[in-house]
């Protein structure tokens, strides 16, 4: 067999995005909870998505970010209830698409590793052990642990290493967003790109350009092992 680990995305490739009108919802809904008009709350909120990503902010700090950009007091209350909603919300939708547990659970009866490189904020890393699947990653790498986002390099090479494999051993499935499959190349893996985008919403940096191969779903990277 070519490889000895495969490296997946999550979101667009292992879960769907989420669906742009309910996350806009949610922020509305967390906007009503801490008292920030819902519109200054949402820009507010995406103007930091580097900053959440990275690390350099979890949810709650965000959360009170907002409130203090609008000019107000941080009611540590409010600043719970609103971080237990978008939690919640995380943990509704932070499902796996239908065929990846089976398809993770062949890859690893070949004997496959498995790894996740995810631009995430800090939500996930807590809700992670919690997810139905989590058991069948080896390595998960989360930028906001490592404070790095893709395509950096030196967030794939985090991976290998937690992988004890080289480049070329791993095979990369992403959806394209972040310039991630331009990213895994650059380092030497090989790239499969995943377009099961539910989301219309979501921006796949890629698509117009890529070249390479293309799958419709996560069984179908059994049909590229080798």
């Amino acid at each position: 067999m070519k490889y000895k680990a495969v490296i997946f995305d999550m979101f667009g490739t292992l879960v769907d995005s989420f669906p742009q009108d309910d996350y806009n919802a949610l922020l509305t809904e967390m906007a009503n909870i801490v008292g920030v008009e819902p519109r200054f709350f949402n820009e507010t909120w995406v103007a930091s998505f580097k900053l959440r990503i990275t690390g350099k902010m979890n949810m709650r700090q965000c959360t009170e970010h907002c409130v203090r950009q609008a000019g107000l007091e941080v009611d540590e209350t409010k600043i719970d209830t609103a971080v237990e909603r978008i939690m919640s919300f995380m943990k509704e939708y932070i499902v796996p698409r239908p065929d990846v547990i089976e398809s993770l659970e062949k890859l690893r009866e070949l004997g496959l590793k498995i790894g996740v490189i995810t631009d995430c904020a800090s939500s996930l890393e807590e809700l992670w052990d919690g997810l139905t699947f989590s058991h069948l990653i080896d390595v998960p790498v989360f930028s906001s642990a490592v404070g790095i986002k893709k395509p950096a390099p030196e967030i794939y090479q985090i991976a290998f290493d937690r992988l004890e494999l080289q480049a070329a051993e791993c095979l990369y499935v992403g959806d394209g967003g972040s310039f991630e499959l331009t990213g895994a190349q650059n380092v030497g893996m090989t790239a499969i790109r995943i377009d099961g985008n539910k989301n219309p919403d979501v921006v796949q940096y890629e698509l117009q350009d890529w070249q390479g191969t293309t799958i419709t779903a996560i069984s179908q990277v059994l049909n590229h092992l080798n």
